[in-house]
């Protein structure tokens, strides 16, 4: 920590203001967390996998990644995450929000499934 850095009366307002949980600095901070993956994912054609678990408050979990066929026994790799969103837009939304998706259904075994 550099010398600078010192505890004292004045940093009372930075303290109190806390950390920035808005969610306009969370899709910030995922932007930048995520530099890594959009740079494995530019110019792919790429499935996620997004698993939603009804009953537990942090009820979107581990985001499978397929590239080009999405119907493969096991995705080329996961995102492991545990995060509580209200439905599937906002949690897009907010995690990647440096990517450009729509949403397809998909049955047992990656076959297309009509939602109404």
């Amino acid at each position: 920590m550099p010398s600078a850095n010192v505890l004292e009366a004045a940093s009372k307002t930075f303290i109190s203001d806390g950390i920035a949980n808005d969610a306009e600095s969370i899709r910030r901070f995922n932007m930048a967390f995520d530099l890594d993956t959009i740079e494995t994912l530019h110019g792919k054609e790429v499935y996620f996998e997004v698993n939603e678990w009804v009953n537990k408050s942090l009820n979107f979990r581990d985001v499978g990644v397929y590239y080009g066929d999405h119907g493969k026994q096991q995705p080329d790799f996961t995102i492991r995450m545990r995060v509580a969103a209200p439905n599937l837009d906002d949690f897009m939304r907010n995690i990647f929000p440096w990517l450009s998706w729509w949403h397809r259904a998909l049955g047992p075994r990656g076959r297309d499934q009509e939602t109404a």
